[in-house]
């Protein structure tokens, strides 16, 4: 189990079958179609983008947990606390 094999299935949900695709390869195809959908609708690239900031993460977090834990517990790949901290440290500029 683990961050691909999630990703995977929703890929496979989409594109269907696929001739020896590893689940590391359809998660990697995921991507690729969901970088895609962004492009396509111009959506932001990054949180600063909304004004969001390093500094936001922890009330961002908090929010987060609060408001939203029941969606980040449907995540085809656990997804809690720790993890959204992990997250947040990477992508906040």
């Amino acid at each position: 189990a683990g961050y691909y094999e999630g990703y995977a299935a929703i890929e496979a949900r989409i594109a269907g079958p696929a001739a020896a695709a590893t689940p590391r390869e359809r998660a990697e195809r995921f991507a690729q179609r969901l970088f895609a959908l962004y492009e396509d609708v111009n959506a932001p690239k990054s949180f600063s983008d909304f004004g969001v900031h390093r500094a936001d993460s922890k009330r961002l977090a908090e929010l987060t947990m609060s408001q939203r834990k029941t969606n980040l517990d449907l995540n085809p790949t656990p997804f809690g606390e720790a993890e959204l901290s992990d997250l947040l440290d990477h992508v906040l500029m």
